[in-house]
């Protein structure tokens, strides 16, 4: 199916391979052929996201973590990345993006559903959407470029909480936009 979408003139994909309901996780494999025919087929995108899925115990993640920072998008501006599992699992754990993200430093604008502290690499983000809960997988010197943040909140805050988010927002001098919302 992909093949009849993906051409050098698409330029946005947002793919969710996060199966829901009763059928089973995408076999990494699998996962990684979309990938790579993905990079192969559509050097033209600028916005793309795609979820992954939660593989089943017996499989590895590497596959698809190998794809993934194999291709380039030299025009990207928009990122979504996420994973349906826990990302505490050994699935998630083994979930490394740095490389891909090294590859693209055009990123302006990134969706984040993860844990996993995310390399200083975006120079020109501007935007960042995730949970509140992993707000730090942002270094210091992203937040301060940031002109937009949204963050889900999950689950109420304490008072550390609060006093380490204030100080955070103290340093981002170019922040116009600030959205916190429920989860």
């Amino acid at each position: 199916m992909l093949r009849n979408i993906c051409n050098p003139s698409l330029t946005c994909l947002i793919l969710d391979l996060s199966l829901r309901d009763k059928a089973p996780p995408l076999e990494p494999r699998y996962v990684s052929e979309i990938i790579q025919q993905i990079g192969d087929d559509c050097p033209g995108l600028t916005d793309f996201g795609i979820g992954f899925p939660n593989p089943e115990q017996q499989h590895s993640v590497e596959l698809i973590t190998s794809a993934l920072n194999s291709i380039r998008f030299p025009n990207l501006k928009y990122l979504d990345l996420g994973y349906d599992g826990d990302p505490n699992s050994p699935s998630g754990l083994a979930l490394d993006w740095n490389q891909f993200l090294l590859n693209h430093p055009t990123v302006e604008d990134l969706q984040y559903r993860h844990s996993r502290a995310l390399p200083d690499c975006l120079p020109r983000l501007k935007a960042f959407k995730g949970a509140f809960d992993c707000r730090d997988v942002l270094s210091l010197g992203a937040y301060r470029l940031l002109s937009a943040l949204e963050l889900e909140v999950y689950q109420p805050w304490d008072i550390n909480d609060v006093v380490n988010f204030r100080l955070t927002l103290q340093e981002m001098p170019l922040l116009q936009t600030l959205v916190l919302k429920r989860g």
